[in-house]
Protein backbone atom coordinates (compact mmCIF):
# COMPACT_ATOMS: atom_id res chain seq x y z
CA UNK A 1 0.00 0.00 0.00
CA UNK A 2 1.17 3.71 -0.62
CA UNK A 3 1.90 5.85 1.50
CA UNK A 4 -0.57 9.18 1.38
CA UNK A 5 0.89 12.34 -0.22
CA UNK A 6 3.91 10.77 -1.61
CA UNK A 7 4.42 10.40 -4.97
CA UNK A 8 5.01 6.95 -6.97
CA UNK A 9 8.65 8.17 -7.32
CA UNK A 10 9.81 9.62 -4.32
CA UNK A 11 10.83 7.14 -1.43
CA UNK A 12 11.79 7.18 2.36
CA UNK A 13 13.75 3.58 2.20
CA UNK A 14 17.27 4.30 4.13
CA UNK A 15 19.17 3.19 1.44
CA UNK A 16 18.43 5.80 -1.19
CA UNK A 17 19.18 8.37 1.52
CA UNK A 18 21.98 6.88 2.37
CA UNK A 19 23.06 6.96 -1.48
CA UNK A 20 22.13 10.78 -1.78
CA UNK A 21 23.92 11.35 0.90
CA UNK A 22 26.92 9.24 -0.43
CA UNK A 23 26.73 11.03 -3.90
CA UNK A 24 26.81 14.50 -2.37
CA UNK A 25 30.33 13.93 -0.31
CA UNK A 26 31.45 12.23 -3.58
CA UNK A 27 30.51 15.19 -5.24
CA UNK A 28 32.09 17.64 -2.86
CA UNK A 29 35.26 15.27 -2.23
CA UNK A 30 35.82 15.93 -6.43
CA UNK A 31 34.78 19.40 -6.03
CA UNK A 32 38.04 19.74 -3.46
CA UNK A 33 40.38 17.12 -5.50
CA UNK A 34 39.62 19.45 -8.62
CA UNK A 35 40.16 22.49 -6.33
CA UNK A 36 43.42 21.11 -5.03
CA UNK A 37 44.23 20.09 -8.54
CA UNK A 38 44.22 23.40 -10.11
CA UNK A 39 46.26 24.74 -7.12
CA UNK A 40 48.75 22.33 -6.99
CA UNK A 41 49.21 22.91 -11.20
CA UNK A 42 49.52 26.49 -10.65
CA UNK A 43 52.12 25.81 -7.49
CA UNK A 44 54.02 23.56 -10.18
CA UNK A 45 54.37 25.97 -12.69
CA UNK A 46 55.70 28.37 -10.50
CA UNK A 47 58.43 25.80 -9.17
CA UNK A 48 59.28 24.50 -12.65
CA UNK A 49 59.76 28.50 -13.56
CA UNK A 50 61.88 28.60 -10.01
CA UNK A 51 64.06 25.88 -11.43
CA UNK A 52 64.20 27.11 -14.81
CA UNK A 53 65.40 30.43 -13.70
CA UNK A 54 68.04 28.86 -11.16
CA UNK A 55 69.16 26.86 -13.92
CA UNK A 56 69.58 29.61 -16.67
CA UNK A 57 71.32 31.77 -13.25
CA UNK A 58 73.99 28.50 -12.76
CA UNK A 59 74.59 28.89 -16.71
CA UNK A 60 75.22 32.31 -16.43
CA UNK A 61 77.39 32.24 -13.12
CA UNK A 62 79.49 29.73 -14.46
CA UNK A 63 79.86 31.76 -17.86
CA UNK A 64 80.94 34.71 -16.04
CA UNK A 65 83.61 32.69 -13.97
CA UNK A 66 84.89 31.65 -16.87
CA UNK A 67 85.19 35.16 -18.09
CA UNK A 68 86.78 36.23 -14.97
CA UNK A 69 88.99 33.84 -15.03
CA UNK A 70 90.30 34.61 -19.20
CA UNK A 71 90.15 38.42 -18.28
CA UNK A 72 92.21 37.67 -14.75
CA UNK A 73 94.76 36.16 -17.31
CA UNK A 74 94.98 38.56 -19.72
CA UNK A 75 95.37 40.85 -17.27
CA UNK A 76 98.65 39.35 -15.96
CA UNK A 77 99.93 39.20 -19.37
CA UNK A 78 99.16 43.19 -19.85
CA UNK A 79 100.37 44.20 -16.29
CA UNK A 80 103.37 42.27 -17.08
CA UNK A 81 103.71 43.94 -21.05
CA UNK A 82 103.35 47.26 -19.07
CA UNK A 83 105.99 46.92 -16.67
CA UNK A 84 108.04 45.85 -19.47
CA UNK A 85 106.96 48.73 -21.67
CA UNK A 86 108.14 51.24 -18.31
CA UNK A 87 111.25 49.11 -17.84
CA UNK A 88 112.11 49.94 -21.91
CA UNK A 89 111.03 53.49 -21.56
CA UNK A 90 113.34 53.69 -18.30
CA UNK A 91 116.38 52.54 -20.47
CA UNK A 92 115.53 54.35 -23.49
CA UNK A 93 115.52 57.58 -21.71
CA UNK A 94 118.86 56.62 -19.64
CA UNK A 95 120.42 55.75 -22.93
CA UNK A 96 119.08 59.43 -24.29
CA UNK A 97 121.03 60.57 -21.58
CA UNK A 98 124.29 59.01 -22.16
CA UNK A 99 124.33 60.24 -25.61
CA UNK A 100 123.93 63.47 -24.83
Amino acid sequence: MANPGKSVNQSSKPEETDNTSRCDELEEKIYQLREDNKLLRRRTRILEEKIRRCDELEEENDQLREDNKLLRRRTRILEKKIRRCDELEEENDQLREDNK
